[in-house]
């Protein structure tokens, strides 16, 4: 799994622009071949700030839908930034859902129990 998060603070006058482009984008992406999930977020302090979060089955997945067409519409949003895009790529090689906040939990619990 390969996780892309991009970063994106707007000059806040240029902010409707900005939301009208990821919006146009959100489909296309989910629909992009070997993407599993992509979301858009607001910062809940600034709402000048906004994260992209995209979960993609392999790196050459990623690889083909940074070289697309639509990828190069969101790097031209740069005009509308007060800063370059902040784009990390991760590889994730395990993952775990709430049964590790379980078993984290009830360790804790236990180790309390000790004392």
């Amino acid at each position: 799994m390969i996780i892309a998060t991009i970063t994106l603070k707007v000059i806040p006058h240029k902010r409707s622009e900005l939301l009208q482009t990821l919006r146009s984008m959100t489909e296309q992406i989910r629909r992009a071949r070997g993407c599993n999930s992509c979301y858009f977020f607001q910062d809940v302090e600034d709402e000048n700030i906004f994260i992209i979060i995209e979960d993609w089955n392999t790196q050459e997945e990623l690889d083909s839908h940074l070289e697309s067409d639509m990828f190069g519409a969101l790097i031209g949003t740069k005009s509308l930034l007060v800063e370059p895009a902040d784009i990390s790529i991760r590889s994730v090689s395990y993952t775990a859902g709430m049964e590790a906040v379980e078993k984290a939990r009830q360790k804790s619990r236990l180790l309390n129990e000790k004392e």
